[in-house]
Parts: structure tokens; C-alpha cells; sequence
């Protein structure tokens, strides 16, 4: 359960799939949405299982370094090499 807020959150944590997002300030829909995920195994198991393959999918260590590597070379290969550029 998180807060809906204007940041990465919707993209972290995808809501009905991985979790659930409340609107920031609003007490009673946290409370709904944590009463929800008490009273459910199924959908916390399930919510729960989809959020440890999203986190491995996108955000496990040697995931963001591949990104981050293949962000590099897309830059590199649009800009060329410092060397070049210079």
C-alpha cells in the first residue's frame, strides 16, 4: 500500500497488480486497502508474488546496471566518443 503520489510511485508499485495506492491524506482508504490485504491471503500472496518479479524484472541490482549500461551505449553511440567529440 502506498501513496498516490505525483512521483515514481504509480511506476514502482503498479496499482491491482503489485499493491495498492490511496490518495495522499485519505485515512479511510489507507485503512481500507491494509484491511483489505489483512483480510485476504489470496490477493496478498498474489500482489505480493507479482511485486517480487516486477522488483527482479526492473529493479535488482545487475537489471539497473544493464539499463544504465545500455542507456551509456545508446548516448555514446548517438554523441560519440569524448575523444571524438572534442
Amino acid at each position: 500500500v502506498a501513496t498516490d503520489l505525483p512521483t515514481g510511485v504509480p511506476e514502482v508499485g503498479v496499482p491491482g497488480e503489485t499493491g495498492f495506492l490511496v490518495p495522499p491524506g485519505d485515512s479511510a482508504a489507507l485503512a481500507a486497502a491494509l484491511a483489505e490485504l489483512q483480510g485476504d491471503d489470496d490477493t496478498s500472496r498474489r500482489l505480493g508474488e507479482a511485486a517480487r518479479r516486477r522488483f527482479a524484472g526492473h529493479y535488482a541490482r545487475e537489471r539497473m546496471i544493464e539499463r544504465l549500461l545500455a542507456w551509456y551505449e545508446d548516448v555514446m553511440g548517438r554523441h560519440g566518443t569524448r575523444e571524438e567529440v572534442m
